[in-house]
């Protein structure tokens, strides 16, 4: 039986396994329920969803509820004005959820004009209807800029339940 040697080059791959495999346990334990889908005219700097917490990998949305997202950004430009454009994507098919204000100047948290490296917070509320069905969903929430750039753009693993 011969045991291994345990030389420089044999501790070194130990270590290399070991650092790889450390850093995807910490990535999982830090999974959140989104991700930044480009956005080239901002810097999100958090999100948060009624209901779900941020290690959640899903967001759970209850039929015939109400889900308020809420978008911290900073704008890489001073911005006149910001819609928000919301879109479920289901087996690679991009939908369209309605919102009630897409005018993210009117009645939202958003002050604008917006100044560029300035902190801002977004808040919209999305119904969850009824006749949704029951299914997984990726929710795609941009904030553009009079340009149609994004300054936010959010992707959130979400399950649409009863």
């Amino acid at each position: 039986m011969t045991l291994l040697k345990l030389n420089n080059q044999n501790m070194f791959h130990i270590n290399l396994i070991f650092v790889i495999l450390s850093t995807m346990f910490v990535n999982l334990a830090t999974a959140e329920f989104y991700q930044d889908c480009g956005s080239p005219a901002g810097v999100i700097t958090d999100v948060e969803v009624d209901e779900c917490k941020p290690t959640d990998k899903v967001c759970i949305l209850k039929k015939n509820t109400n889900a308020t997202i809420t978008i911290k950004f900073k704008t890489n430009q001073p911005t006149e004005s910001v819609t928000a454009d919301v879109h479920g994507i289901v087996a690679g098919r991009s939908i369209a959820f309605p919102l009630a204000n897409s005018n993210g100047c009117f009645k939202s948290g958003l002050l604008c004009p917006l100044a560029e490296g300035v902190e801002n917070t977004y808040e919209n509320t999305l119904a969850i209807l009824k006749v949704y069905p029951s299914l997984s969903v990726k929710v795609k929430w941009e904030l553009k800029n009079e340009k149609g750039e994004d300054l936010a753009c959010v992707l959130i693993a979400a399950k649409i339940k009863t």
